[in-house]
C-alpha cells in the first residue's frame, strides 16, 4: 500500500514537473521571439545612425573646401557667382 502511494506521488510530481517545464519553454520561446524582433529593430537603428554619422563626417570633411565656401555664400549670405542672375520673389 505504501509503495503504491509513493509511486502515485512520484508520478504526479513527474507530471507536474513536465507541465512546468513545457510552460517555461513556451514562455521562453515567446520571450526569445520578442528579443529577436527587438534586436532587428536595434540593428536597423544602428545602420541608420552609421549612415547619419557618415553623412555628418562628409560634411565635416567638406568644411573649408572651395565648394563648401561657395555653398555657404549662396545659402547663408545670398550671394551669387560671377555671371549668374538672381531672381527674388517680392510677392512674399
Amino acid at each position: 500500500m505504501r509503495n503504491k502511494f509513493l509511486s502515485t506521488v512520484i508520478k504526479v510530481t513527474a507530471v507536474v514537473l513536465v507541465l512546468f517545464a513545457v510552460y517555461t519553454l513556451v514562455s521562453l520561446q515567446g520571450e526569445i521571439k520578442r528579443k529577436e524582433l527587438q534586436a532587428e529593430e536595434l540593428n536597423r537603428d544602428i545602420a541608420a545612425t552609421k549612415q547619419d554619422i557618415q553623412r555628418i563626417q562628409e560634411n565635416i570633411d567638406a568644411i573649408g573646401t572651395e565648394e563648401h565656401t561657395r555653398q555657404v555664400a549662396r545659402e547663408k549670405l545670398g550671394l551669387a557667382g560671377a555671371g549668374e542672375i538672381v531672381f527674388r520673389d517680392v510677392g512674399n
